[in-house]
C-alpha cells in the first residue's frame, strides 16, 4: 500500500493508541484539508490494510472506566475490589471476558500494528534527513499546523513510542518548534497604538469565547481547585493532577482564572491553558481527561464528577516579554469579573 506524506503523518498519530473519532494536534477539518479527503476515509483505508488495529481489551477498559466504575462492575459479579486499577481490570477480564467486552461496547481504540508502526517510524526518521522546516510547514499547510505537529511528535518521542533515531527526529522537530514564525510587516504608528491596547474583539468572537466557561471540563477544573483549597477529597483529583497543583503557590488558586486555549492532548482528553486574573505572571496547563460516560456540569457531589479526571497540571514556560504580551492581549478578560471562573 502506498501512502502519501500527509497520510503517513496521519498514520503516525496511531503510534499512541487513540479513538478513531479523536484527532490529535489538529481539528478534523484541518486534517481534512491536510489529507485532501475525510480523515475517516483514511482511517478505514489503513485499517483495511492492517496498518492499524484494535487495541487490547485491557487498554479499552483502562481508557473508558474510572477505578470506581470498575469496582462497581466487580461488585455486581461478587468479586474483590482490592488492588490498583490494573489489578481490577485483570480480575474482571479473567472472571468474565465476554461481559467485559460488552461493557466496552462501541468504545473503539485503535493503534498502529507492527507493520504500521514500522512504516510510520521509517517515515518520521526520514523527516530528519530529508525535510527542512519550510518543507514541513508547506506539507501541513501552515506554520502553526507544522508547529503543533512537531510538538506532538516531540511528545511521542519523549514518551518512547517513536522508536529508533529519536535524537535525530527530535532535533529536526525542535527546529520547527523553536524557529520564529514568519516576520510580519512593521505596523504604522496608528496600528502600533492600537496594538498596545490589545486586539479588537468582534462580538461574535466574544460570544464564542465566553461559551468556553460553560463547558463541563472547565467547570470541573474550577471544582478541582475549590476542593484542593478546602483540603477535601475529589474523585477526579489524585496522582499526577494533585501533585501538579501542590507544586505551585496555593494563592494562585484563590483567584479566578481565564481560559487562554483549549487543545487536544495526544494521550486523550483536553489541555486547558489558563492564567489567574490576580496573578497573571504565570500561565498554566491543566490536562483534563473525559471518560466515555460524558460530561456533566453539576459537581456538588462525588458521583457527578466521575466523568472527568485531572491527570496533570504544570506551568507553561514563557519569557517575560511573552508574559507581558499575554497580559496586553488578554486585558479585556483579565479585567472581566463576570465570566472568569
Amino acid at each position: 500500500m502506498r501512502l502519501d506524506p500527509a497520510e503517513l503523518f496521519y498514520l503516525s498519530t496511531f503510534l499512541i493508541p487513540r479513538r478513531s473519532t479523536s484527532y490529535p494536534v489538529m481539528e478534523r477539518d484541518d486534517w481534512y484539508a491536510c489529507l485532501g479527503k475525510p480523515p475517516e476515509e483514511v482511517t478505514e483505508r489503513i485499517r483495511k490494510e492492517r496498518l492499524i488495529e484494535t487495541a487490547s481489551l485491557s487498554l479499552h477498559l483502562e481508557r473508558k472506566f474510572k477505578k470506581s466504575q470498575l469496582e462497581a462492575l466487580l461488585r455486581e459479579r461478587r468479586l474483590s475490589v482490592e488492588g490498583n486499577k490494573a489489578d481490577l481490570i485483570l480480575r474482571l477480564m479473567k472472571a468474565d471476558e465476554v461481559s467485559a467486552r460488552d461493557a466496552v461496547g462501541s468504545f473503539d481504540i485503535l493503534q498502529c500494528s507492527d507493520e504500521g508502526a514500522a512504516l510510520a517510524n521509517a517515515h518520521l526518521s526520514s523527516v530528519a534527513d530529508e525535510m527542512s522546516s519550510d518543507e514541513f510547514s508547506e506539507l501541513l499547510g501552515s506554520y502553526e499546523k507544522a508547529r503543533f505537529f512537531a510538538l506532538w511528535v516531540s511528545s511521542a518521542i519523549l514518551a518512547g513510542v517513536i522508536g529508533n533515531n529519536a535524537d535525530r527526529i527530535f532535533t529536526q522537530m525542535l527546529r520547527v518548534v523553536t524557529e520564529p514564525a514568519p516576520k510580519e510587516q512593521k505596523p504604522t504608528s496608528g496600528e502600533a497604538a492600537q496594538h498596545d491596547q490589545g486586539p479588537q474583539w468582534k462580538e461574535e468572537d466574544l460570544e464564542r469565547y465566553y461559551a468556553l466557561y460553560s463547558l463541563p471540563i472547565v467547570i470541573f477544573f474550577r471544582f478541582c481547585l475549590a476542593c484542593y483549597l478546602r483540603d477535601e477529597g475529589c474523585p477526579g483529583l489524585s496522582g499526577a493532577g494533585a501533585e501538579g497543583l501542590a507544586a505551585f503557590d496555593k494563592r494562585y488558586y484563590e483567584g479566578k482564572f481565564i481560559v487562554l486555549a483549549l487543545n487536544g492532548n495526544p494521550w486523550g482528553g483536553t489541555n486547558i491553558t489558563i492564567t489567574f486574573q490576580h496573578k497573571p505572571d504565570k500561565v498554566f496547563v491543566a490536562w483534563i481527561y473525559e471518560f466515555e460516560a460524558g460530561g456533566r456540569g453539576d459537581f456538588d457531589d462525588e458521583e457527578s464528577s466521575n466523568s472527568f479526571e485531572l491527570r496533570g497540571f504544570w506551568d507553561y514556560e514563557m519569557s517575560p516579554s511573552q508574559i507581558e504580551k499575554n497580559k496586553r492581549d488578554m486585558r479585556l478578560f483579565l479585567e472581566d469579573k463576570v465570566h472568569a471562573m
